[in-house]
């Protein structure tokens, strides 16, 4: 049986990992010397609560080996990992390493968020069809490279903090960024929110999404924002039908900070 595994940097609910059938690795987060596991002692609600009160910026560090060897099963399942950008966490490398014990087709997201998401649903749906684990990792191999993950950014500070970004910013600024070569870039710069949500608008207009796949909205915290660009989107008559809010954890949470909103989808 072929069984897909992740980590927490999908950003999946609890509820939709069991619903799904995925097993799941914690990353963890720091804030002042305590550590957190996401999903197991850290939600995200409780996350962006402590991002708010902490002065300095939280950590996130990959799960160790030992957590990807309590999740692995030599039981003669096949095993296909989507995992964070190896650029972005060591989470790739320490699970390479692991599968080398068990029939495990590790892979490389080169993405994070809801575009891990979207690669996570394309395996489900292939594995229902009855493909094979190699054909599978093949076909998410090339998927992977036509995933846009772009986000508008409320404050510079995190970024900043973060050293994505090398100088300080107005706070009227509103920093986009976006997941290029598996790296978290700033892209492009607006003044306002509003200019931020119809930049955001115009790029997916102009990257034309193949809507056969899933088409994700993102929001940090704030479900209102994630509302006020579907409405934009939607506006501009985009056939976003196929598409989900997603509110991203503690690995985009803690560059992007609260009040972040973007979208995650397939260019064509």
């Amino acid at each position: 049986m072929i069984k897909i595994i992740t980590d927490s940097g999908a950003d999946l609910e609890p509820n939709e990992l069991e619903i799904l059938d995925i097993k799941c690795v914690p990353l963890s987060v720091t804030f002042d010397n305590i550590t957190y596991k996401e999903n197991i002692n850290l939600t995200k609600k409780g996350f962006y609560k402590l991002l708010k009160l902490k002065k300095e910026k939280p950590t996130t560090s990959q799960p160790s080996p030992e957590d990807f060897f309590n999740l692995l099963e030599n039981n003669g399942d096949t095993y296909i990992g989507i995992f964070l950008s190896s650029k972005i966490s060591g989470t790739y490398q320490n699970a390479k390493y692991c599968c080398t014990n068990f029939n495990c087709y590790p892979i490389d997201s080169e993405s994070a968020s809801a575009g891990m998401r979207i690669l996570i649903e394309e395996s489900i749906k292939l594995k229902n069809q009855g493909i094979s684990a190699k054909e599978i990792v093949m076909k998410i191999e090339e998927l992977k490279k036509r995933i846009v993950v772009m986000a508008c950014v409320d404050s510079p500070e995190y970024l900043l903090k973060g050293g994505r970004i090398k100088t300080s910013m107005m706070s009227t600024i509103k920093p986009i960024v976006a997941i290029e070569n598996g790296k978290i870039t700033l892209i492009h710069k607006c003044i306002g929110t509003q200019r931020g949500i119809n930049y955001i608008a115009n790029k997916v207009m102009k990257n034309h999404p193949d809507f056969s796949y899933p088409f994700h909205i993102m929001y940090a915290d704030n479900h209102s924002m994630g509302v006020k660009l579907k409405e934009k989107l939607l506006s501009d008559k985009l056939p976003i039908n196929n598409h989900s809010l997603v509110n991203v954890g503690a690995v985009i949470g803690s560059h992007t900070g609260p009040n972040a909103f973007g979208v995650a989808y397939v260019k064509r």
